[in-house]
């Protein structure tokens, strides 16, 4: 069996060594930024600073001719509803 000559060896292992290094750095960058993604995601979510409404004004409620005034006077008020006496409604008056 004959022998490759030996400038086919270092060409072969040239292009083994280039091969590697433009396959195996993009390669290690992909990998390496794919491992980061996760506490890119959950930092984002905690810098923000969420704003809820501190009282939510909707229910369900099923007002029905057996229910009666009192009962859906209480119901408001403990939902923080203001009596008002204008025909003009805002939100949280009754």
């Amino acid at each position: 069996m004959k022998q490759p000559k030996k400038g086919t060896q270092i060409f072969l292992l040239i292009i083994i060594i280039l091969l590697f290094i433009c396959l195996g750095i993009p390669i290690g960058v992909t990998i390496g930024y794919w491992r980061q993604l996760p506490s890119l995601a959950s930092l984002e979510y905690e810098n923000k600073s969420w704003k809820f409404p501190s009282k939510v004004y909707s229910d369900i409620a099923r007002i029905s001719p057996q229910m009666s005034y009192a009962n859906l006077v209480k119901r408001l008020d403990r939902l923080n509803y203001q009596p008002v006496d204008n025909e003009q409604l805002n939100k949280g008056e009754y």
